[in-house]
């Protein structure tokens, strides 16, 4: 079981092809994670997700349109744990995002962390 909480930046890039001039989006996530060794202190995650969240869009006549978004979120990546028992884990990956955002629909990009093993 995972769980996760985002808040994403629009580059302005986005903004010039639609009627918006800003949006705020904040997102939760539950879903599910795999796990399999592939060397001696490294494993492969696979992780699924349920998005739920809310936008909020400002038109460029100032009006505001708060929205509930849901959607389906996966990533992919590599997790590094220490052999000692105390010590920093370390993960990076790519994730992929499909929300039914007004705005930004599709999302893809790298993603990394930081732990402790304890």
């Amino acid at each position: 079981m995972s769980s996760g909480f985002q808040t994403k930046e629009i580059h302005e890039d986005t903004f010039l092809e639609s009627p918006y001039q800003s949006v705020t989006k904040t997102q939760g996530t539950l879903g599910l994670s795999g796990y399999k060794p592939i060397a001696s202190q490294w494993l492969l995650n696979i992780e699924v997700d349920a998005i739920l969240g809310n936008e909020i869009l400002v038109d460029l006549f100032n009006r505001r349109d708060e929205r509930f978004v849901f959607g389906l979120g996966s990533s992919q990546g590599i997790i590094f744990v220490p052999n000692s028992q105390w010590g920093i884990v370390l993960q990076a990956g790519i994730y992929q995002d499909i929300v039914n955002s007004k705005l930004y629909t599709f999302d893809v990009g790298m993603h990394f962390g930081a732990g402790l093993k304890f």
